[in-house]
């Protein structure tokens, strides 16, 4: 198809002013479009978009991978507030999300679990009581002495018991033992059924064990006196002494003391030894102070051949209760033959 060139007088009123009256034609494009040319290459002179600035655009809108910062972003203001209301917007502190709490509606300020005020000095209130509290316990809590073995320091504190006047008497201790005061028990008469009297446990001091055990009472109130004997062998009196032929010798002194042997009907028993197993006699002295020795009136004695023998205190004249005794023994062997002599007492204390 041939081009046909049309003028219109209406089309060009305004064009004659631009263009000097000059009538061009305009291009056309296959399909029927007119081509439009844009004068000049600065595209700043006619401020239309250009075609990389829309690219830009684009991508900006598309979105980023999330970062800490970029040289280009889209600058929005995030509004908050109640529907129907105004808005106020968002603030930041740098990276951060800057929230005032007089921003926040009071609900939220409640129910976020941030401290309010009033909790606030809530707090400060029963911290004060407790400190406060703190100072009056200092005060009634003295430090006490350091105990050997047990660390640099220990805390003394008192321990109350409730007389029966319903007031409360500290607790006394002599040394490290707790100190009883009977004095203060409630008195009542020596013979009663009553239940309400003051317990009390009476304790002696087991020097074996180094404890303490009850004394224990039986029918009728009486005390109970259990004895643990125990057998002494630890008294030596002749300890491989010699003796000549026809020679006397005298044992040590042994002192029974607060021993038991006659309360229980078991008399002292010697455990001498004879070396040379020569003929002897043996026989007791006693005594009533410890110095002065006597030798019993009925001349009983012992009279024996053998290495190792033994006999009680009354096979050799020592009668029940005596307290201080010794030994005389006498080499009666007649051949010139010597022997040594040595005697372990024994006895239940």
């Amino acid at each position: 198809m041939s081009k046909q060139y049309v003028r219109s007088v209406s089309s060009i009123a305004n064009v004659n002013e631009i263009n000097a009256n000059v009538i061009k034609l305009a291009d056309c494009v296959e399909g029927g479009e007119v081509k439009v040319t844009i004068q000049g290459d600065d595209p700043s002179g006619h401020g239309l978009a250009t075609e990389a600035k829309q690219d830009d655009m684009i991508s900006l809108l598309e979105g980023q991978t999330p970062a800490l910062n970029r040289p280009k972003a889209i600058p929005v203001q995030i509004m908050v507030g109640d529907a129907g209301g105004s808005f106020d917007a968002l603030r930041a502190n740098g990276q951060d999300l800057l929230v005032m709490i007089d921003d926040m509606n009071p609900d939220v300020a409640v129910n976020s679990g941030l401290a309010r005020s009033d909790k606030q000095d809530d707090q400060i209130t029963k911290l004060t009581e407790i400190d406060t509290a703190i100072d009056s316990i200092d005060g009634k809590i003295s430090k006490g002495n350091s105990a050997t073995g047990v660390g640099e320091s220990l805390q003394q504190v008192l321990i109350y018991g409730k007389k029966p006047d319903g007031t409360l008497q500290p607790l006394e201790t002599v040394d490290d033992r707790l100190l009883v005061d009977v004095v203060e028990l409630t008195t009542q008469a020596q013979i009663t059924n009553l239940s309400v009297l003051s317990a009390v446990q009476v304790c002696g001091f087991d020097t074996s064990t180094s404890r303490f055990k009850t004394v224990k009472v039986g029918s009728g109130g009486a005390v109970n006196t259990e004895v643990d004997h125990s057998w002494d062998n630890t008294n030596q009196i002749f300890n491989a002494e010699a003796c000549a032929d026809g020679a006397t010798i005298e044992s040590s002194i042994f002192n029974l003391g607060q021993g038991v042997s006659h309360e229980i009907g078991n008399g002292v028993e010697f455990f001498l030894d004879n070396s040379a197993s020569v003929d002897i006699e043996v026989k007791g002295l006693t005594s009533y102070n410890g110095t002065d020795f006597y030798e019993s009136g009925n001349a009983s004695a012992v009279t024996s051949s053998k290495g190792s023998i033994y006999f009680s205190q009354e096979d050799v004249g020592i009668g029940a209760g005596h307290r201080y005794m010794k030994l005389s023994v006498t080499n009666n062997n007649g051949l010139g033959t010597s022997t040594n002599i040595s005697c372990q007492v024994g006895y239940y204390k």
